[in-house]
C-alpha cells in the first residue's frame, strides 16, 4: 500500500511589524499528528522575496514531512530478546501465554 504524501504552502502572516512563514511539520507526540510552527523572515524584505523564500523553505519542510525518518505515532518498547509486544500485554495481565 503506498504511503500518503502531504503537501502543503504554507502562508505568509504579518506579526508586529515582520513578516512571517507558517507552516505545520510532523509529530509523532502530538494528538493530531501535527505541530504548527512559525518562522520570522529577514527584516527589510520585500513580498516578492518573502514568496520566494516560502517556496523555497516549503519545498524542504513537505520533504521532512513524507520522509520515512519522521518518528511514528507509535512505538513499541522492547521487554527483552524473544518479547513482543502481544506477549507482553498478555503477560502484565497475567494471563500464561504458551509458545
Amino acid at each position: 500500500m503506498a504511503r500518503k504524501r502531504s503537501s502543503q504552502k504554507g502562508r505568509i502572516a504579518l506579526k508586529g511589524d515582520r513578516l512571517t512563514l507558517r507552516f505545520a511539520v510532523r509529530d509523532g507526540q502530538r494528538p493530531d499528528g501535527c505541530r504548527e510552527c512559525r518562522e520570522f523572515l529577514p527584516i527589510g524584505i520585500t513580498q516578492e522575496q518573502a514568496e520566494r523564500i516560502r517556496v523555497e523553505r516549503m519545498q524542504t519542510i513537505n520533504r521532512l514531512n513524507n520522509s520515512l525518518l519522521v518518528q511514528p505515532v507509535m512505538t513499541v518498547q522492547s521487554g527483552g530478546p524473544g518479547k513482543t509486544a502481544f506477549t507482553l500485554s498478555v503477560t502484565r495481565r497475567g494471563v500464561s501465554c504458551t509458545r
